[in-house]
């Protein structure tokens, strides 16, 4: 069975929800579209990646809270950052790994 999930609490993705949670045995949920946008749409830390970064995870937080979850349960992550520069990438990767 999957259950897809959109969180009320976050902006709505045009057409995907945040979550899909598979039960088979066992439970796996996969989050997307994992974006610095507040629950009204807007960009939060334009110009400021660890500000976007942070906001990235609030809103992974409300997704795994949304299908019981939490980052304790986080099997993986792929992280996009659009900076040549390695140490945004550095200070991007501290905000989820500190």
């Amino acid at each position: 069975m999957i259950r897809r999930v959109t969180v009320p609490t976050l902006f709505p993705p045009p057409a995907y929800a945040h979550a899909s949670v598979v039960e088979a045995g066992a439970r796996l949920a996969f989050l997307a579209g994992s974006v610095p946008l507040d629950a009204d749409g807007r960009l939060v830390g334009e110009g400021d990646p660890v500000r976007q970064a942070r906001q990235v995870i609030a809103n992974l937080e409300e997704q795994l809270r949304a299908v019981g979850s939490d980052p304790g349960h986080v099997v993986a992550t792929d992280v996009h950052v659009v900076s040549g520069d390695p140490a945004v990438l550095s200070a991007v990767r501290y905000v989820w790994r500190p």
